[in-house]
């Protein structure tokens, strides 16, 4: 199989060995196909997959289109974060596949939480998702907002917006959101680092 260089996965870890099963499939294909994966990430709560064929073959057609089924499936029977068996959670502004223990962090409910397996169906009697629904600024917000408020775990919310500590404290610091700094194992490490991320924002203006 031939890679495409800078392959982007912007997925939690949850959802890795989805991906490393689909390239394992993938490169068991023909050499002629020239199957390359190009990207992972979620859209509505479950993953989409970018993987093309250099043929024009029906069966290698078919065959790609056939990974990004099964991504699509596994993806919404997983939790994102740890990668047990999950399920999708609705929220307000955004969608997760989450499992019990991870489902805090979708937020506020869609009131159609349950209802939809897949939010770009169309389903009888639910209700029609609002424009900009699932905008990833808005789940940054959120997510940003309930570590900040104690109400969910730095690691977990890293694995969702694939951000370091260092840029989600800066974040949190930049929206006007308090520091959640409780529990945390590295007292000495911690002091040191805010105090650098408060000195970056205090530059000449630049930073926005």
């Amino acid at each position: 199989m031939t890679m495409t260089r800078g392959i982007k996965v912007e997925i939690g870890d949850g959802w890795a060995t989805i991906v490393l099963n689909l390239i394992v499939v993938g490169s068991a294909y023909p050499e002629h196909w020239n199957f390359r994966f190009h990207r992972a990430w979620r859209a509505c709560g479950r993953m989409r997959i970018h993987v093309t064929t250099g043929s024009d073959d029906l069966e290698s057609v078919n065959a790609t289109t056939a990974l990004s089924e099964i991504a699509w499936h596994r993806s919404g029977m997983t939790c994102e974060v740890c990668g047990r068996g999950g399920c999708l959670r609705l929220g307000k502004r955004y969608a997760l596949t989450l499992c019990r223990d991870h489902e805090h962090l979708v937020g506020e409910r869609h009131p159609d939480d349950g209802r939809i397996r897949d939010p770009w169906a169309r389903h009888a009697g639910a209700s029609v998702l609002p424009n900009g629904y699932d905008d990833p600024a808005a789940m940054k917000d959120e997510l940003v907002r309930m570590w900040s408020r104690g109400e969910a775990d730095m690691h977990d919310v890293q694995e969702i917006l694939q951000m370091s500590r260092a840029s989600l404290m800066s974040s949190a610091i930049e929206a006007g959101y308090g520091l959640n700094l409780d529990g945390d194992e590295n007292d000495d490490e911690k002091g040191v680092e805010f105090a650098r991320l408060i000195a970056a924002a205090q530059d000449d203006g630049t930073r926005h």
